[in-house]
């Protein structure tokens, strides 16, 4: 009651009203909170799209384990989580193929210096 009564009302919070959501308890003729919403706001780094992927993915699992339920929502999160995706997959298929590419080499190839410049080449 205290936040729906004084601290609500005051003019330089009111602008607070549109973000918290309250339902009156029948039993005790109180309020309770059942919807807010909170802004997080970063300061701009050199590393601004890593740091976002870091903070996107350390959100999601606190999402489902949390006992406050909560949704991370940002236009450029759709955006992160491709890039996050676009640039590990990129390094796992390049790296498996020279490693295919060794194995098979090994075999086929009997120089080992032949070997070696296939590798390079590819």
């Amino acid at each position: 009651t205290i936040l729906k009564g004084s601290f609500l009302r005051s003019p330089e919070y009111q602008h607070f009203t549109e973000d918290i959501i309250f339902s009156k308890n029948s039993e005790t003729d109180e309020y309770d909170i059942i919807a807010s919403r909170m802004y997080l706001v970063a300061r701009t780094t050199e590393k601004k799209r890593e740091e976002v992927v870091e903070l996107l993915e350390k959100l999601r699992p606190l999402m489902l384990i949390n006992s406050i339920k909560f949704i991370a929502f940002n236009p450029t999160f759709v955006f992160m989580d491709r890039y996050s995706s676009s640039v590990i997959s990129p390094i796992l298929t390049s790296g498996f193929s020279v490693l295919t590419m060794l194995i098979l080499t090994f075999f086929l190839v009997i120089n080992p210096l032949g070997n070696f410049w296939l590798i390079l080449t590819v």
